[in-house]
């Protein structure tokens, strides 16, 4: 099976547990998805393009090992509600501007009996951001520079090289996924006042400033 596979080049286990909650979470996705705009990709790429892309950084958290974790943007719940399935020693905060995002969001994570979710109306400061998808990358820094005491974690299109540029006072590690078969090229920024390396299983730094 091709998503085992994957999960397990990510760390990760796929338990029948699991499955289960990502079914749940994929039908309350796309049963409020009509009225609330929450995605475009279609159930048939729900797995690869929302789940899996957003267990990328989930190694990443692994070597970080954060207590908290600040999923700046979340919409839908990407990537934070895959992250606290498949991280459940993490305490996740969601957080979204929207209302009615908010709402689904806390209605989402009862109906998936996640204990270690929160939804927030407003930021608060963990020990690291993630985000996906979120404003170009000079902005999301300054949305998000006072909300993480370690690192920022950001998934961003093959595009991010170019955002880089003229930006000063944060350090940068671009990795891009060496993982099988996985069609998304998506890349993860490190981003941080003080210089983090790290050394991530499948995932080469292909920036690093």
């Amino acid at each position: 099976m091709l998503t085992r596979r994957i999960l397990n080049e990510l760390g990760l286990l796929l338990s029948l547990e699991k499955i289960h909650t990502l079914k749940k979470f994929k039908n309350f996705l796309y049963a409020s998805n009509n009225n609330l705009n929450l995605t475009r990709v279609p159930p048939s790429d729900f797995t690869v393009k929302h789940v899996i892309d957003s267990l990328l950084l989930a190694p990443f958290l692994n070597l970080l090992s954060p207590k908290t974790v600040l999923d700046f943007g979340t919409g839908g719940g990407f990537p934070g509600v895959p992250l606290a399935i498949f991280l459940p020693r993490i305490k996740f905060f969601l957080f979204d501007k929207s209302a009615k995002k908010t709402k689904y969001l806390r209605k989402a994570r009862d109906n998936l009996q996640l204990d270690n979710v929160s939804v927030l109306e407003e930021v608060q400061r963990c020990d690291c951001v993630v985000s996906r998808a979120v404003a170009g990358t000079n902005e999301l820094i300054q949305l998000t520079k006072d909300c993480f005491s370690l690192c920022g974690l950001a998934l961003k299109s093959e595009k991010v090289l170019q955002e880089l540029r003229g930006i000063s006072g944060y350090f940068f590690n671009v990795y891009a996924h060496e993982l099988r078969d996985f069609p998304l090229r998506t890349r993860v920024i490190v981003y941080s006042p003080q210089r983090i390396l790290l050394e991530v299983p499948n995932f080469k730094i292909i920036y690093s400033g």
